[in-house]
């Protein structure tokens, strides 16, 4: 349901997607700070237990780009910064 708050536990291997290094795959697990997983995240196919891949980011604070699924998207990145991945490290 897209109205339930996700809580993410801070574990060795959640980190924020700006975290990520390029080319790293992890998991969608959840948003930071309680908040309700935002609807726009869900139609574009971000959402809990999608698999994504981080392709780029701007070093200068700009927009971080992911695969999911076949799509590539950008996201700013203070959206970025709020979700968090389950990686293998």
């Amino acid at each position: 349901m897209v109205t339930e708050k996700m809580v993410v536990t801070m574990a060795k291997n959640v980190i924020p997607i700006t975290e990520m290094r390029i080319g790293e795959e992890g998991t969608i697990v959840g948003i930071k700070d309680k908040e309700p997983f935002p609807r726009r995240l869900w139609v574009l196919g971000l959402f809990p237990g999608k698999k994504i891949r981080k392709l780029s980011s701007s070093l200068a604070g700009g927009s971080v780009v992911l695969r999911c699924g076949t799509q590539e998207l950008a996201l700013g990145r203070g959206l970025a910064t709020r979700i968090m991945v389950e990686v293998e490290r």
